[in-house]
């Protein structure tokens, strides 16, 4: 195709692709007359696009119902001849990873289940790869389009790229992460028979990850249940990006041509009207794809009869009939989904009446379906984030819950509430258990910690003021009223034979009551999936809806790797001893942490931490260790410039060890800014601000470490050091002493 414009095939596909095929005939023998390549080209898109329709980019899990089987059939008949010696690649092997067993199919390519075999860590992901046959520079383009959307995606709802590259044969392929036992969302919610309000919360998660990807100018353009699969703890994960539609064109991947005319590549079932008539695709296009999902979601109907229709009686359908509202649809046997087999089944499903879901479903759900099933763009939502608004306002109405403003958790008033984290208390039962197996409660208590300290509506007590609760007969209300906060978590976790349970409630420290509980059981070692599964669910009872932003910061966890996950955790239990011995063992932890994933940042921080330390303490001399501590704090850095404790340990060695004051300021500043709750970037920084003379600053981050970190005496320390320095002695004498009768055994 070398002689060929990529124009010339586009627009003639263009006029081709609508007409009968008689017409097609003439039009390509005419256009084509003495090309008889560009005519190849242009028949071999026409013949993808009529056997595939919807399928050549449909996801793994196809449900499209426009296929019948003879087309099934067809379509796989003509991959297995493509295959050559069979469809089957397992065993074959791909840089550091090998094809273990096939996972399905979609219309561009085969997806694998596989393992990382190169020894550096244990690691399960999915490969897709392009189907051998389908070979076209326009084929391989979209394929690589898709890479391209993925590799600049960080979102915890959206399955991410890991990795990618291209066989000897020349076919690309990427890595992706590999959603264990996952299943689409609309098994999730029927396999266990969630109500409204339930999917509603599943369905904002959702949106979340569309939010997200608008922001990015990025639409999706084929959303359905099919390319939402649910993982183990809850989370949803939006798959295929292979037919979005980039607005970006800093984006755009080896001169892909965005304007292209696709109408064929879609799922008719969620195809916005503007889809269908092959005009400009907007963020709008998804807002109303959620629109149909929300509705078969919610009512178990499709908003239109689709049977027995021919694609242009379809797309007449689509464009111009009006849908019923959901809570009508109800008792129409024709557009029930035939998941259901009966309407009791339908209800079951949803542990609702026929009678209280019509009722709920009338009392404002109806609205907000119908305006996101605008024929007109105009006609809907302006965009994602105003159709979660709506939904999560009614949700707030209806169960009469009271706003919770920007800054609030639930039940208390617009002023920002405080939470901490008790050490869980880890009971081993039976023998066989490793005494080490003790970091799990205090280690599963700091990651989230760390978690809700990087969330902007509430503050969070640090680790190092709630360690001295870790006692089996602290009452968790006294606590509370120790640290001065509003909300508790307390819990344990039980090690019995090959299982761990974990259970934790959410106390309100002023009313002395629980707000909510959970237990979650695993298996011994799953503890990143405890972890994940626990953080999944605390911030739903904290914060019912959070913004994309906030929430994908709370969600990061910085790797994939369970076993760099565990190595830290054990690193941080015990970097938090702050004993000589116990740091030692930190440090072993945080580099077994980084051979089982080079790319995870925080056990450098880690590392960074454990050097600045030892100098302080006087181990070892500051020439030594500043220097180590440096090169650890920086790599953390570039691998993940938005963890605020890397900035903050970096910013640290700098100012203490380098007397590079200029660049210090900058690190421990954007520590503060990108975590609010980092009672240590506060703490350093005030320091330094005392350093160079900014004393009203300076006492500004001082006592805000006080806030947040009120039972560590340093940082009451910190705040005589600088009355004194500012020559405020008779303040500086009362602090002081204030210190002595608060923290009689601190030796500063």
């Amino acid at each position: 195709m070398s002689s060929l414009s990529w124009n010339e095939i586009e627009s003639l596909f263009d006029l081709a692709i609508d007409m009968p095929p008689g017409e097609r005939h003439a039009l390509l023998s005419e256009r084509c007359a003495g090309q008889p390549e560009l005519r190849a080209e242009v028949e071999k898109l026409l013949q993808n696009a009529d056997l595939a329709g919807g399928f050549m980019e449909s996801p793994v899990w196809t449900d499209s119902v426009f296929l019948d089987s003879s087309v099934k059939r067809v379509i796989s008949n003509s991959f297995d001849d493509a295959a050559g010696d069979g469809p089957d690649l397992a065993g074959m092997v791909l840089g550091p990873y090998r094809l273990v067993s096939e996972i399905g199919r979609g219309g561009m390519g085969t997806v694998y289940r596989a393992e990382r075999i190169d020894g550096e860590f244990s690691q399960e992901v999915a490969i897709k790869l392009l189907k051998r046959g389908l070979d076209s520079d326009f084929i391989i383009k979209r394929f690589r389009h898709e890479r391209q959307i993925l590799a600049s995606f960080e979102h915890p709802f959206i399955s991410r790229l890991l990795d990618g590259g291209t066989t000897l044969a020349g076919i690309p392929y990427f890595v992706m992460e590999y959603i264990r036992d996952g299943v689409t969302i609309y098994d999730w919610c029927d396999d266990r028979k969630l109500n409204v309000w339930a999917r509603l919360k599943l369905f904002l998660k959702v949106c979340s990850a569309l939010e997200y990807a608008h922001e990015r100018k990025i639409v999706h353009r084929d959303i359905k249940p099919s390319n939402i699969l649910i993982n183990r703890s809850g989370a949803p994960k939006l798959l295929d990006f292979g037919i979005a539609k980039i607005l970006d064109p800093d984006l755009i991947h080896e001169s892909f041509n965005p304007t292209a005319s696709l109408i064929r590549m879609m799922t008719p079932d969620y195809a916005s009207p503007e889809q269908v008539r092959g005009l400009e695709i907007t963020p709008s296009s998804d807002v109303y794809s959620l629109g149909i999902l929300l509705y078969e979601l919610l009512c178990g109907h499709k908003p239109y009869s689709f049977a027995g229709r021919a694609y242009h009686e379809l797309a007449e359908v689509i464009c111009d009939t009006e849908p019923v509202p959901p809570s009508e649809a109800l008792s129409n046997r024709e557009t029930r989904l035939k998941r259901y087999r009966s309407g009791s089944e339908l209800f079951e499903s949803r542990s609702n009446t026929k009678e209280e879901l019509a009722s709920i479903l009338s009392a404002g759900l109806d609205s907000i379906v119908l305006k996101a099933l605008g024929k007109d763009p105009i006609d809907r939502y302006t965009g994602v984030h105003e159709l979660a608004a709506e939904i999560t306002r009614f949700i707030r109405e209806y169960l009469l819950i009271p706003p919770s403003g920007t800054d609030t958790m639930p039940g208390g008033s617009s002023d920002v509430k405080s939470v901490a984290v008790l050490p869980f208390r880890t009971i081993l039962y039976g023998s066989g258990h490793d005494t080490e197996e003790t970091f799990l409660g205090p280690g599963l208590a700091d990651s989230i910690i760390s978690r809700l300290g990087r969330i902007h509506k509430f503050l969070v007590v640090p680790a190092s003021s709630t360690m001295g609760f870790a006692d089996r007969m602290t009452n968790p209300i006294n606590a509370g009223r120790q640290l001065k906060v509003d909300y508790i978590l307390d819990g344990s976790i039980k090690v019995a034979a090959e299982r761990l349970r974990l259970s934790v409630q959410l106390l309100d420290v002023r009313e002395n009551a629980a707000v909510w509980a959970t237990s979650i059981d695993e298996k011994v070692g799953e503890v990143f999936a405890l972890e994940e599964a626990l953080s999944s669910q605390l911030i739903e009872a904290l914060v019912p809806r959070l913004g994309g932003r906030d929430l994908a910061r709370y969600l990061r966890r910085g790797t994939d790797s369970p076993e760099a996950f565990e190595h830290y955790l054990r690193g941080r239990y015990h970097f938090n001893s702050m004993s000589e011995d116990r740091l030692a063992k930190s440090f072993v932890m945080f580099h077994q942490a980084i051979a089982a994933d080079p790319n995870y940042a925080h056990p450098y921080c880690g590392i960074a931490n454990y050097y600045n330390w030892i100098s302080l303490i006087g181990v070892l001399p500051p020439g030594e260790c500043i220097p180590p501590a440096v090169e650890a704090g920086q790599k953390a850095v570039a691998l993940d410039p938005e963890l605020s404790e890397a900035h903050a340990s970096l910013g640290f060695s700098l100012y203490a060890g380098k007397f590079d004051w200029k660049n210090a300021e900058v690190h421990l500043r954007q520590a503060t800014e990108l975590n609010p709750n980092n009672a240590n970037a506060f703490l350093w920084y005030s320091t330094y601000l005392f350093t160079t003379g900014q004393f009203e600053l300076g006492f500004e981050y001082a006592h805000k470490a006080v806030t947040l970190d009120p039972l560590t005496p340093y940082s009451h320390y910190n705040i005589g050091s600088g009355l004194y320095y500012s020559r405020r002695f008779e303040e500086a004498e009362l602090q002081h002493q204030k210190v002595v009768d608060e923290f009689p055994e601190y030796g500063l």
